[in-house]
């Protein structure tokens, strides 16, 4: 889900040798161990898949901090958008049974689904559904599912109401709500939910008996993570509207099954899960992603979306991967075809440990040895330093009263504000339990805010005045790497 997750692993730099190693897994252990320590990491599982087998598993740090749960190679953890390529698998099972085809207009099997421009909804295929190019910008939409009471259609629903910010299909601008629509799409075709399919037709064959797709299986099972924000669990958040993009929770020790199918072409054990072609067409580049110079320094020359999956090279080596991440986990998985491997990190904070330590252990593999990545990714992970705040004039600003109505977004639906004891209060009504907060003067039209919600950092409310100077409108502006609150506008109803 958020920036932070995916830049770090573009900036991998290896220097393949032309032979594999075989690391010793004292070492690796040694490595791990101290980057815990380092990153400040409360939990983490690391799976090394090499040669159809599980090479390496094991965990650290805790399920919970404060309480005496370990990690180990069983311990379930929420996959976030790991769980993209489990939706991209479910839509190739079904063209390799005939009821879609890759170039199929969406609307010709999903005839509700519908985007804001009359000529991309036409043209929309199933493929593009899963590859990022729809034409808006990274993370656009994501404000109506993250703990809003919407259901997966009425998220679609809603989001056409939102103006794409480039051409179609013109460059890459990752997008969960395209995955929700893939799973509506699957429900459509098949007659059963998102969960129903993902569990009777990948986990069943897979053996993959730990892991989940709802919330209640999940935290019922007893060894499992719990999300940390700023070094503090956090509770769980139900995602469900959202499958499809996020929805799968799942362990090192079914996900190793779950990438030995990828590595085999499709098969697990005596078991074609997709066909061999199918695979190749979901690992396929489809659209273009930037190479920075940077990128180039660090020997990587091309980087694309495919189907639920990133791609990238290194030296001529394809990799396929994917990060996850979501308020108090952030995970990583990576495919390395060509030398037979995966690497799996699951971790129940918000560190950049998933990608030192797959950096690292792909390095080893492949020359013997490997840079620190942890200390690398340790000096990305310092905080930029805080912006001089802007001045009171409390002489100046509206009273609570003043502020006190309802107010409505096209596409994410009403806010109200309400006055009680002078003090203005905020709530957005799609998300109640996260998006609330007292409005603080700063002057005249701004207002300082800090939701409920410990995931997101301070913002301001912005009003706009009419020639009498009551507030008619008012925006969001809360900068952070996840959520786009500057798409919204919220209009005065009374």
């Amino acid at each position: 889900m958020t920036k932070r997750i995916f830049l770090p692993f573009l900036l991998l730099c290896l220097a393949f040798s032309a032979s594999a190693q075989q690391p010793d897994p004292k070492k690796l252990d040694a490595y791990y161990s101290s980057a815990m320590t380092g990153f400040h990491q409360p939990g983490m599982s690391i799976g090394i898949v090499k040669d159809g087998k599980l090479e390496f598993a094991k965990g650290y740090g805790k399920r919970t901090l404060g309480k005496n749960e370990s990690v180990d190679e069983n311990t379930v953890f929420q996959l976030a958008s790991l769980s993209k390529a489990f939706t991209a698998a479910a839509i190739g099972m079904l063209v390799d049974e005939g009821k879609l085809k890759w170039e199929d207009r969406v609307t010709d099997h999903l005839p509700e689904f519908k985007l804001y421009d009359a000529y991309v909804t036409r043209e929309f295929t199933v493929r593009d559904l899963l590859c990022h190019r729809n034409g808006y910008l990274t993370f656009d939409g994501d404000l109506l599912w993250y703990g809003t009471s919407y259901n997966r259609r009425e998220i679609l629903k809603r989001f056409s109401n939102l103006a794409p910010k480039h051409g179609f299909r013109e460059k890459y601008g990752y997008s969960n709500i395209m995955f929700i629509a893939a799973a509506v799409l699957i429900e459509e075709k098949t007659g059963q939910s998102w969960e129903q399919f993902i569990s009777s037709r990948i986990f069943k064959p897979l053996g993959m008996t730990a892991s989940s797709v709802d919330m209640q299986t999940f935290k019922a099972g007893g060894n499992i993570a719990a999300p940390h924000v700023h070094d503090t669990a956090r509770t769980y958040i139900d995602y469900n509207n959202a499958a499809g993009a996020v929805g799968v929770n799942s362990n090192i020790t079914d996900l190793s099954k779950w990438a030995m199918m990828w590595l085999n072409k499709g098969k697990y054990g005596d078991i074609q899960v997709l066909k061999e072609k199918t695979v190749r067409d979901i690992l396929a580049a489809q659209t273009p992603q930037n190479v920075s110079a940077k990128n180039e320094e660090n020997s990587i020359h091309l980087r694309a979306a495919a189907c639920g999956w990133m791609l990238q090279d290194f030296r001529g080596v394809k990799m396929a991967h994917h990060s996850g991440g979501l308020p108090g986990f952030i995970l990583n998985l990576a495919l390395v075809p060509e030398k037979n491997m995966a690497v799996i990190v699951l971790t129940n904070g918000e560190t950049l440990i998933p990608f030192a330590l797959t950096n690292y252990t792909i390095e080893t593999y492949i020359t013997g040895k490997s840079k620190d990545w942890a200390a690398e990714f340790i000096a990305l992970s310092q905080p930029e330093p805080l912006k001089p705040d802007v001045k009171k004039e409390p002489s100046t600003v509206l009273n609570a009263e003043e502020l006190a109505g309802t107010f409505e977004d096209k596409m994410y639906g009403k806010a109200t504000i309400t006055a009680a004891k002078g003090k203005a209060t905020l709530l957005l009504e799609p998300t109640r339990q996260l998006f609330t907060a007292e409005l603080e003067p700063l002057n005249r039209t701004s207002y300082r805010i800090k939701f409920a919600d410990p995931f997101l950092p301070e913002g301001k409310v912005i009003f706009n005045l009419d020639a009498d100077g009551k507030p008619t409108s008012f925006t969001i502006d809360l900068p952070n790497p996840d959520f786009n609150f500057f798409n919204l506008k919220f209009i005065r109803q009374n």
